[in-house]
């Protein structure tokens, strides 16, 4: 499906999902941005094994069921997720988690975090901070990579959380820049790239197709909607 697809015709209305660490808000917004309608249900963490993780699947269900609530009383033609970017999905050959999708509250073991202090890339390169605990992406990556080493071996796309959302809604594998560049320490902004990190560990070379925020990836699977229920790729919180 093209960029354009399902945007040749005003939207009746438009949903977002609004995945953050407290909260997931779905919200209907009408043709002029208004809001419509919206639901909002708690974030969950799954404690370790393995580590502290994101309860993905209640997401779908709650974005699910709420869109087709929504579509009853105005037609739903366009699905937007948005989600903070501190966390990223590890998909095997067959589209399903090599790991589950680490919660950014993870608490980073400290010969980790020793280790990537050594190899992580320069702020001149990524403008960002090693943050604390597991708020870089690239950490993540490179606990899981070291600690999980059966399991991060199957892994065969990366994408960002607002993607994956996406994936697992249409069926279509994407990435964007927003969500590689905020604060992961694998995009290079200026050079307009994958990290000198990314790249020579691999990451890059693992993440699924870059897109366009606004690129329509397919329709909406798993429920019947009056409206088109296009899902466009996403983008990060802020």
């Amino acid at each position: 499906m093209t960029a354009s697809a399902g945007q040749s015709h005003n939207p009746r209305s438009i949903v977002a999902i609004d995945v953050g660490a407290t909260n997931i808000d779905v919200v209907q917004f009408d043709q002029n941005l208004k809001v419509i309608q919206k639901r909002s249900t708690p974030a969950v963490r799954n404690p370790a094994p393995p580590f502290l993780s994101l309860d993905v699947d209640r997401v779908i269900d709650f974005a699910l069921h709420s869109i087709e609530a929504f579509d009853v009383d105005v037609p739903v033609d366009a699905v937007v997720p948005c989600t903070h970017g501190s966390s990223i999905a590890l998909l095997d050959e067959s589209g399903e988690l090599a790991l589950p999708v680490m919660s950014y509250l993870s608490s980073v073991p400290d010969c980790v975090a020793k280790a990537y202090g050594e190899v992580e890339p320069s702020f001149s390169e990524v403008y960002a901070p090693t943050n604390p605990g597991a708020l870089t992406v690239a950490r993540q990556l490179f606990w899981q990579e070291r600690a999980f080493a059966e399991e991060f071996s199957k892994v065969r796309t990366i994408m960002p959380y607002a993607q994956y959302i996406a994936f697992r809604l249409s069926g279509e594998e994407a990435s964007e820049v927003t969500s590689f560049g905020a604060q992961t320490h694998l995009w290079a902004p200026e050079a307009n790239r994958f990290s000198s990190l990314a790249t020579t560990r691999g990451w890059g070379g693992l993440a699924a197709p870059l897109r366009r925020s606004s690129d329509a990836l397919g329709s909406l699977r798993g429920i019947a909607l009056n409206g088109r229920g296009t899902i466009l790729c996403g983008i990060h919180d802020s």
